[in-house]
């Protein structure tokens, strides 16, 4: 029952909102309103379709630094692979990071199966390498993806038949290319959009200014002239359509009470002139003299 009156609640308070909204609109012009209902539901289409782009482009960008990830990973275990048993670790020194490598940019680690970070600077130095706990990158600035380095059968001679997991290569690559490469699509489709919306909000002003104010403004001011009396008021060279239609019923009527009122008057100035002959008359026999009798003059003997 709470519930249900809760929903009555605010069911009511939505109707109330609607009737003034209803009423709000209804108090608008009637170009404006055509201007409202053409530009607004472009604009939010067009917006909603931008927002989409930028986070679709963001997307395809993250799933391309992924796929670039991956496709580097199994070269970076060839040349693992092939240096160790080549003895020449120069190229692994070069490419995975260190302790001292404190740079923004791509790092690449070398880690145990612990999970530790080994310092490619003691390879071929016949000592364990120093280990290190790995540095914490933030996942706001880099994407970090971690592969795992499985024994082959020529790392047997040096890690033994038994240890299948040797460790694991992280791969982290900073956000800095993919943020330069959305803020210029960002920046491109703002402009395409801000080019865009413009040229629509000229587009349907010009609309509404030549296909409906400028024709309301003219019967406007017609209807106007015919109320000051002028009715031979016409309304000419109206857009076809309603707008013609209402201009030839606006010209059928205003020529009807112009007949009409002709006839009044023309019937008026008969009655008017009428009565001017019939005062006339009246106002001269009361000028005439009256007539004398004679007492008996007009018996009749029996």
């Amino acid at each position: 029952l709470r519930i249900l009156i809760i929903c009555l609640m605010n069911m009511s308070a939505i109707s109330r909102a609607l009737s003034r909204l209803r009423e709000a609109w209804n108090s608008v012009p009637l170009a404006k309103q055509l201007f409202m209902a053409m530009f607004f539901p472009s604009w939010i289409v067009i917006s909603v379709y931008f927002l989409y782009d930028i986070r679709s482009t963001t997307k395809r960008l993250l799933d391309m630094e992924r796929s670039a990830i991956e496709a580097m990973a199994p070269v970076l275990q060839d040349i693992l692979e092939d240096s160790m048993l080549r003895g020449t670790h120069g190229h692994i020194q070069s490419l995975f990071s260190s302790p001292t490598d404190l740079s923004a940019g791509r790092k690449i680690l070398l880690r145990d199966a612990s999970g530790r970070a080994g310092d490619p600077a003691g390879l071929g130095t016949g000592r364990p390498l120093a280990r290190f706990a790995p540095p914490f990158l933030d996942p706001g600035q880099y994407l970090s993806l971690d592969f795992p380095l499985r024994a082959k059968p020529a790392c047997a001679a040096c890690h033994g038949r038994s240890q299948d997991l040797l460790g694991r290569i992280r791969i982290s690559l900073p956000h800095e290319e993919r943020v330069r490469a959305i803020t210029a699509h960002f920046k491109r489709h703002l402009v395409i959009f801000c080019l865009s919306m413009s040229l629509m909000l000229v587009w349907a002003l010009a609309i509404v200014r030549w296909m409906i104010q400028e024709p309301l403004g003219r019967v406007s001011r017609a209807m106007e002239q015919v109320a000051a009396g002028r009715f031979d008021t016409t309304i000419v060279e109206l857009p076809k359509g309603e707008l013609q239609a209402i201009a030839t019923g606006f010209n059928a009527m205003v020529r009807q009470i112009g007949k009409d009122r002709r006839e009044s008057l023309f019937k008026f100035g008969l009655q008017s002139e009428q009565q001017s002959k019939i005062t006339a008359a009246l106002a001269a026999l009361q000028r005439q003299p009256e007539i004398a009798t004679v007492p008996g003059q007009w018996d009749v003997d029996p």
